[in-house]
């Protein structure tokens, strides 16, 4: 009897499992290297020791990249293959400067563009950082947030966390991205304005993410505010235009110097 009662229950939390990725099925990829990196490396602002991890990297960041090589990314529950997806974004997007440190930008670690070379492999697949955004991040999870979480080493990009992203807290860390970015990034200027606002030239060239127009912007911006100037950008009342893109390294050592 009680066999037959432990059989039920085996069968039932089996049942279970198959409909809701667990835990563990979750923690089947291993981020902690790529926590100890960015905690290491990346300050409260999202700037980066370049210097310290191009130094330190074959010890420190290769560990990861060569599990990310390896990982099947298919076993991954949706949450788990966001956070996935996200890391290996931004792990790749740090070798790639630490490989070529010092450089002044993303810009001069290739001749051509490069977005579009090979940077690594990730899950079997050798990537560039446009095919990982768009083929393996875009085109798979709803989420336009994740525009705050990939960081192409930039001044105007957003602010690189200082620490991994993780299924279990994936909703709250792209929800705070998204504010810090939107609210106090410099190149998003918004709270207190008259009649123009200036944004982010991420929302001119990805705008189909974020409503498809000037007003439909003002009224995704709106979730990230209160008060007047919530009201305003749902009625979408602001004229918009869009900041320059500041591509200067996201380098500590630069601000250091200025």
């Amino acid at each position: 009897m009680i066999r037959t009662a432990l059989g039920v229950i085996a069968c039932s939390l089996l049942l279970w499992m198959s409909a809701h990725p667990t835990a563990a099925q979750d923690a089947a990829f291993d981020h902690q290297a790529l926590d100890d990196v960015l905690s290491t490396y990346v300050d409260a602002e999202g700037m980066v020791d370049y210097a310290g991890l191009a130094r330190d990297r074959e010890r420190t960041l290769q560990p990861y990249l060569d599990a990310l090589a390896e990982a099947d990314a298919e076993a991954l529950s949706d949450d788990a293959a966001f956070a996935f997806w996200i890391n290996a974004y931004n792990a790749l997007t740090l070798d790639l400067i630490a490989r070529h440190y010092p450089v002044d930008d993303i810009f001069a670690t290739h001749e051509e563009n490069p977005f579009k070379q090979p940077v690594g492999t990730v899950a079997g697949h050798t990537l560039s950082l446009d095919e990982l955004e768009h083929d393996f991040i875009d085109a798979r999870f709803d989420d336009p947030r994740f525009h705050f979480a990939i960081v192409c080493a930039a001044m105007s990009c957003p602010p690189l966390r200082a620490e991994a992203y993780t299924s279990q807290r994936l909703d709250a860390q792209l929800q705070d991205q998204a504010a810090r970015f939107i609210r106090r990034h410099e190149d998003n200027q918004i709270a207190g304005r008259d009649d123009a606002i200036v944004l982010s030239t991420v929302f001119d060239w990805f705008n189909d993410d974020f409503g498809g127009t000037a007003a439909g912007v003002q009224r995704y911006l709106a979730g990230f505010f209160d008060g007047d100037t919530k009201h305003r950008l749902q009625q979408a009342a602001f004229s918009v235009s869009f900041a320059d893109y500041d591509w200067t390294l996201n380098d500590q050592a630069k601000v250091a110097r200025r």
